[in-house]
């Protein structure tokens, strides 16, 4: 596609509004003038008389109190689809579907209406003040047709116009309050009881209702939005509570200017022309106000079309983005803005106008009652089904926050649904009209409820990525979701290297939203298919699987075919334990030592590196790693005066292989006010508060928190690995992925564990100042779902927690086992208080002993009703044979991590400190497996030098470490194969994480996240597996990485 093109992408344009400029969209699309005109006068003279006003107050509070929890699903959806993307998120794919299309004809009708009522004024005002009378169905064109292009210039330009006219609008109420108020006096009678409740109240709030029905653009504007977490909630407040402001107390002037009791008979009187404000405003402020008031009402009208047709068309862009409409109503044009979907609408809403006109009704009584009237039962039925999502979701995932997730939802939900009755049930007076078609209006939405149903069945079963769809569409999407960056186009065409070709019809640069994967050997890692030769993806989801002939027999104008060249294909891996953003950073900003160093090698390294001028004076030097084995030479006195010698002045810090445990020099150590180590080895927590300062005093920018982020996950795609669970993370790197997701730059599915407690990071905020704040950050791709919780250290420091003691070495008491972090009724606590929140949790356990008091907590939980929830023993070198069942039957799993099953420097150092048959019992794989438990692969990286998983892959299989520096085999009899070893570094990790949905397999539904191999591992020797390369790695149907 050319950059000339005027349609480019399918994405909305961002960071286009703020707080205010929603506002006045909201504001513009109820339109005070019109709707004190239009809305007012109905309720005034059909409602409750002289009590309407207090009709506006009480509707402001019912919204307010749905608005609380309304901010809080806001947290995690913000969508250009609204609150049908609410429905989505509490009720389901289906009753999302009924949800969009429900308010797609809401506010389509709207639009309807709101041309006849333009149509009708414009005419009325402009031939009174110029004398030109020309048809009110040509103004009413006129209007729609202005909208649609000054939509099409751009949101934030229509905001503009906007708030300029409601500027003006609203000073012009205000001189007339102010003016009828003094002369009449404020008469608080209007809300006495006997006032409010007068006439027929029901009706009262129901047409007051009507003149809140703009205040959900605060959903629909979510994406264009600037800082939409704290935006959306502020102007919906915001525009509540201004709506009900500018309606009420308006309503009250002109009662208090008519009187109470007279209120209802003079309204009426004034119903058919719409003319009650503009006969007060001559008399009480004058005959030029009134002419103000006129063209203000003119430009009051454009304002609401404006802002209903802006609405309207991004409930079409939603549908169309979700494929529920046509996809072509998805464009958007150079700047952003959907222009396919605006044109749709204006052109629907123009023709059913003409429609009525062609049977030369007029406007106020054909058209605008049935319209607006069916609009606003609409678009209620859509706010009574989002109150009912907020609830739902809110208890399934079990949120402490009662006020905003239970009791604001539910009060909402209960006074929403009884407006929907009673506009039912008083619909011919809400339409205006009693005719039979009128009254069978509202069974429309009945009908588009029932047809959502079989739609949604439908698209289940016939387009199951559709379907799928729904809700990956739908989830939060921040700015940038959907936006081609035209400089990473290129990343993503649909080409492989090697022996693999392309061809399509799509253009070159631009990235395919159909493709078709063929001629390859497919390994699914799924038991219902196992082995395929090609996929087809649809907007990076897999919606079809099988032969070539399958495949190709989907092939269509737009697509581009990839031909695999019979390469060995299978899912991306998944990673369930590394810390990705620790690595990216060391990498980028640390000094790294050489592998396997000795004291000699650190001290030159260190040397070297504070010579090179690199370091500025004063500055923190921090690295890693140096090697476990090393501990008994660099744990000593003459080592640490080594490394004063060679740090020029400066603090220094250095991590082990572990990433438990720290060498720190004197300057550091004095900085953080040690002053017990002649050493400057510091074990486990000990080091903490070195790290900590060192952190703080070498601070990263948040340019440099995404680009150490962005790093970690670029080396991992090298690997073939496209989902992760970082397993310890701060704030700052829960912002960095869902920064880096905001703008389209987070090609990896990650899950978060949020730290209880801290035993090597060093991090600022733990515990309840994390865990609690962490939806915050959720975004599409980045789900932080889990707890850390640290239970016991590492075995070759004797931190680990067992049920028999160590060996004895003259540093520790006799007997000594180790011991857990946490008492069995802390863990329980915390375990239990995640599990309120919905959150899972992964427990770092080395020892049997650790490994059994989670399983007892675990048992616990079960007992009380816990099961949406899952654990993670990670590492779990050790487990008891009698705790294996019980892991398998309370849905505990083995996080598996480092590669340490084989032979190596953590399983040679653990010899050094446990009895020789105990030490060789490392990681029973082939037990758990047989018990059922789910065995998840991590590569604890970069505690592991590689996130390779093809060496975890390996060692699983051979039991027998793959680089050939350590001899011999570790516990042969727990050796698997490889099948089962792919999939505990696929499925089981997708499985463990929540993220089976998504990932783990090559299955119908799930995004097409895939690598191509350079050899088929199954005609690969064992022994040779660690050395299978990656060709390529595509995300979502995106390729990520090449060779």
């Amino acid at each position: 596609m050319t950059s000339s093109s005027p349609v480019v992408s399918s994405a909305l344009k961002k960071n286009a509004l703020g707080t205010a400029g929603i506002v006045f969209l909201v504001l513009a699309a109820v339109a005070p003038l019109t709707g004190i005109v239009v809305v007012a006068g109905l309720a005034m003279a059909l409602g409750n008389g002289g009590g309407a006003a207090a009709s506006f107050f009480l509707m402001a509070i019912i919204l307010l109190i749905f608005s609380v929890g309304y901010a809080q699903m806001s947290r995690e959806l913000v969508n250009a689809g609204g609150f049908y993307a609410f429905v989505v998120k509490g009720l389901g794919r289906t009753g999302g579907l009924i949800a969009g299309l429900i308010a797609t004809i809401g506010y389509n009708f709207f639009v309807v209406g709101t041309i006849g009522t333009s149509g009708f004024f414009m005419q009325t005002i402009i031939a009174d003040l110029t004398g030109l009378d020309v048809h009110w169905y040509v103004w009413g064109l006129a209007s729609i047709l202005v909208s649609f292009f000054l939509a099409r210039r751009g949101v934030d330009f229509s905001s503009k116009i906007l708030g300029i006219a409601l500027v003006l609008e609203v000073a012009l109420l205000v001189v007339f309050d102010v003016a009828v108020l003094v002369q009449t006096g404020f008469a608080l009678e209007a809300f006495s009881p006997a006032a409010v409740f007068s006439g027929s109240f029901p009706i009262g709030l129901l047409i007051a209702a009507t003149g809140f029905l703009g205040f959900e653009a605060t959903a629909l504007f979510g994406e264009e939005a600037k800082q939409p977490l704290k935006t959306i909630p502020r102007a919906t407040y915001s525009a509540i509570i201004a709506i009900g402001l500018v309606l009420g107390l308006t309503t009250w002037a002109v009662v208090s200017a008519i009187g109470v009791a007279q209120t209802q008979g003079v309204a009426l009187d004034h119903l058919a022309a719409g003319d009650l404000l503009f006969s007060l405003a001559e008399q009480y402020v004058g005959t030029t106000f009134l002419t103000i008031m006129l063209i203000l009402l003119l430009i009051s009208l454009f304002a609401a079309m404006l802002a209903f047709h802006n609405s309207a068309t991004r409930y079409l862009y939603s549908l169309g983005r979700a494929r529920i409409l046509p996809h072509a109503l998805a464009r958007t044009g150079s700047n952003g803005t959907p222009v396919v979907a605006g044109l749709v609408q204006a052109g629907f809403a123009a023709l059913v106008a003409l429609v009525f006109m062609l049977t030369g009704a007029s406007p106020l009584e054909a058209i605008v009652p049935p319209m607006l009237g069916f609009g606003t039962l609409s678009i209620i039925v859509l706010q009574a089904l989002a109150a009912l999502s907020i609830l739902v979701h809110f208890r399934r995932t079990r949120s402490p926050k009662l006020l905003s997730t239970l009791l604001a939802p539910l009060i909402s939900f209960l006074l929403l649904g009884t407006i929907v009755v009673m506009a039912i049930a008083n619909f011919d007076i809400v339409a205006g009209s009693d005719a039979m078609a009128i009254r069978l209006l509202p069974w429309l939405l009945a009908v588009t409820a029932f047809g959502g149903l079989i739609y949604g069945a439908w698209l289940k079963a016939n387009r199951p990525k559709v379907y799928a769809g729904l809700a990956d569409d739908l989830e939060q999407v921040v700015p940038g979701h959907g936006q081609l960056d035209p400089g990473h186009v290129q990343d993503t065409a649909p080409a492989i290297t090697g022996s693999c070709t392309v061809s399509s019809t799509a253009s070159q640069g631009e990235s395919p939203m159909h493709q078709i994967f063929h001629n390859g050997r497919i390994h699914t890692v799924d038991s219902t298919l196992p082995s395929a030769r090609g996929f087809v993806v649809e907007d990076g989801r897999i919606t079809a699987i099988g032969n070539d002939a399958e495949v190709l027999a989907h092939t269509r104008d737009d697509t581009a075919v990839i031909d695999l060249g019979d390469a060995f294909v299978m899912p991306g891996f998944v990673d369930v334990h590394n810390h990705h953003f620790v690595s990216g950073k060391e990498e980028l900003f640390e000094l790294r030592l050489p592998l396997g160093a000795d004291v000699a090698e650190i001290i030159a390294t260190v040397a070297a590196h504070v010579t090179s001028g690199a370091v500025a004076p004063g500055a923190w030097i921090a690295g890693s790693p140096w090697a476990s084995d090393a501990l008994e030479s660099i744990n000593a006195p003459e080592a640490l005066a080594q490394l004063d010698s060679a740090s020029g002045g400066h603090p220094v810090v250095l991590t082990d292989d572990a990433h438990h445990n720290r060498w720190a020099n004197t300057a550091a150590m004095t900085l953080a006010g040690i002053t017990d180590s002649a050493t400057g080895v510091l074990f486990e927590a000990a080091g903490l508060p070195v790290a900590a300062l060192q952190t703080e005093a070498s601070a990263l920018t948040a340019d440099q928190e995404r680009a150490a982020s962005r790093r970690g996950i670029d080396e991992l795609h090298a690997f073939g690995i496209t989902a992760f669970q970082d397993a310890g993370v701060s704030t700052q790197i829960m912002r960095a992925l869902s920064s880096l997701d905001a703008e389209g730059q987070l090609d990896a599915w990650v899950v978060s564990s949020m730290l209880v407690n801290d035993e090597i990071f060093g991090f600022d905020a733990i515990g309840n100042d994390l865990i609690f704040d962490g939806e915050q950050y959720r975004s599409r791709h980045h789900r932080p779902d889990f707890v850390k919780i640290f239970l016991d250290g590492v075995p070759p420091t004797q931190t680990g927690a067992f049920i028999e003691p160590y060996l004895s070495d003259g540093l520790h008491a006799d007997h000594h086992c180790g011991q857990t972090l946490l008492d069995p009724a802390l863990l329980l606590d915390w375990l239990r208080r995640a599990a309120t929140a919905g959150l899972s949790a992964k427990i770092h356990c080395t020892g049997d002993a650790s490994v059994n008091a989670v399983i007892n907590a675990v048992e616990v939980l079960r007992a009380e009703g816990v099961t949406g929830t899952r654990y993670q023993v990670a590492h779990g070198q050790f487990v008891l044979d009698s705790d294996i069942a019980r892991m398998a039957a309370l849905g505990v799993d083995a996080d598996i991590s480092p590669f340490i099953w084989t032979p190596g420097p953590i399983s040679e150092a653990i010899k050094q400190v446990l009895p020789a048959d105990r030490a060789s019992r490392m990681q029973p794989v082939r037990t758990q497996i047989d018990a059922g438990v789910t065995v998840a692969g991590g590569s604890d990286w970069p505690v592991s030098p590689s996130p390779n998983p093809w060496e975890g892959i390996e060692g699983l299989v051979t039991r027998q470490d793959p680089s050939g520096r350590y001899p011999g085999t570790l516990w042969a009899e727990q050796a698997i194969s490889l099948a089962e070893a792919i999939e505990v570094f696929t499925l089981s990790g997708a499985v463990s994480m929540g993220l089976d949905d998504e990932c783990g397999s090559l299955s119908v539904g799930k995004s097409a996240d895939f690598i191509v191999a350079d050899r088929d591992p199954f005609v690969t020797d064992p022994h040779d597996l660690a050395g299978v390369g990656i060709e390529a790695t595509w995300f979502a149907g995106r390729r990520v990485f090449t060779r």
